[in-house]
């Protein structure tokens, strides 16, 4: 059976960077509220340029110590690490800015804790994961001093940590973070905002990790729900999750329930994705995967002709995958003594091996 296809990937962890405006001096709010407009726009060259100006600015009119100065070398960080180009001159620029903050405190403590989850968020890209937790520890009391109890900025830094930490496969230290960071955000937002959504995708992520597959199954069916209610259903996202409830019931002894769950995650695929398309073969696997498991062999060979068809299209006649899937339903139809159709499939799988 595949593995869980709804996934948190990485990049949903990294921190999160983003710009802030102060209104003490008039044109240099002014660059600073055009370069968020601009990157709000994509416009990433313009915003660039901006930011520049806004960074010279700070420092000929605040000095180069001054907070508003560590804010505008923050925002020039951002637009740099948003494009992914000169990041050693977005951590030089980082590092100067927490350095301004350690020697004059912000009054905002977010700009703070800011700096540090971005600056963070770049060691932990080059693979530098112990100077990456020292930051994100130290952003945690920063932003714990944010506006409000439970800030969205403390569970920013939350999930930056837990993603760290499950990026070294530490689930255990992971799970508790994102259950704070999603208790914050789903009080701030609701369950539709994407960053309420990225965070129940990663803690389902690591229950699954632990085998804590009830929990994981629950979350899951937690998300199914609130697309069900939403006005604009994303159908192939919900398959999606439903693919994983069955996955989950399955691992935890469930076969009845697995098939209940792949049956309409096969559904809804083949509604929006075609009955050709290779997502449909993973559900036509899972599917017969959980029959196998209850005994209920009528139909299952349809199934695999179905799977097989699709494979050999999308992955090619004698890609090893396809092979190996082949070789396996021979397997299976000989432990449970159907020679016919385990000669049969063994067949297709020599004809589709490579020759040498």
């Amino acid at each position: 059976m595949r593995a869980i296809t709804k996934i948190l990937v990485m990049g949903g962890l990294i921190a999160s960077v983003s710009l802030h405006a102060f209104a003490d001096e008039p044109a240099w709010d002014s660059l600073n509220k055009k370069t968020l407009s601009l990157t709000l726009e994509g416009n990433f060259a313009a915003a660039l340029k901006t930011a520049e100006e806004a960074l010279t600015k700070a420092e000929k009119s605040f000095g180069r110590d001054d907070p508003r100065t560590g804010q505008s070398l923050n925002n020039l960080a951002f637009i740099y690490i948003n494009q992914n180009q000169s990041l050693p001159r977005a951590e030089s620029l980082l590092v100067r800015a927490v350095k301004i903050y350690d020697k004059n405190p912000p009054s905002n403590a977010s700009d703070l804790a800011q700096a540090l989850n971005n600056l963070a968020g770049l060691y932990q890209n080059k693979g530098d994961f112990p100077r990456a937790e020292t930051l994100y520890t130290r952003a945690m009391p920063a932003s714990r001093k944010a506006p409000g109890k439970d800030s969205l900025e403390l569970a920013q830094t939350l999930n930056n940590l837990a993603g760290l930490y499950t990026a070294q496969g530490k689930y255990a230290k992971a799970e508790p973070l994102c259950r704070r960071s999603l208790a914050i955000r789903e009080k701030s937002f609701g369950m539709e905002n994407p960053a309420v959504r990225q965070t129940l995708d990663n803690l389902i992520f690591v229950s699954a990790k632990q085998e804590k597959f009830a929990a994981a199954e629950s979350l899951s069916r937690k998300v199914v729900n609130s697309l069900l209610k939403s006005k604009t259903q994303n159908l192939p996202e919900m398959a999606e999750y439903l693919n994983n409830m069955g996955t989950f019931s399955f691992l935890r002894g469930k076969p009845a329930q697995a098939e209940s769950l792949f049956l309409r995650a096969l559904s809804l695929r083949e509604e929006t994705l075609g009955v050709d398309h290779p997502v449909v073969a993973q559900s036509l696997e899972n599917l017969a995967e959980a029959r196998k498991a209850q005994k209920k062999y009528a139909g299952l060979d349809s199934l695999y002709e179905r799977m097989a068809a699709i494979n050999e299209e999308t992955l090619g006649p004698d890609n090893p995958v396809h092979v190996a899937k082949l070789e396996a339903i021979a397997k299976f139809y000989e432990s449970i003594d159907k020679t016919n159709e385990a000669k049969k499939w063994a067949v297709r799988a020599e004809r589709a091996r490579p020759k040498k």
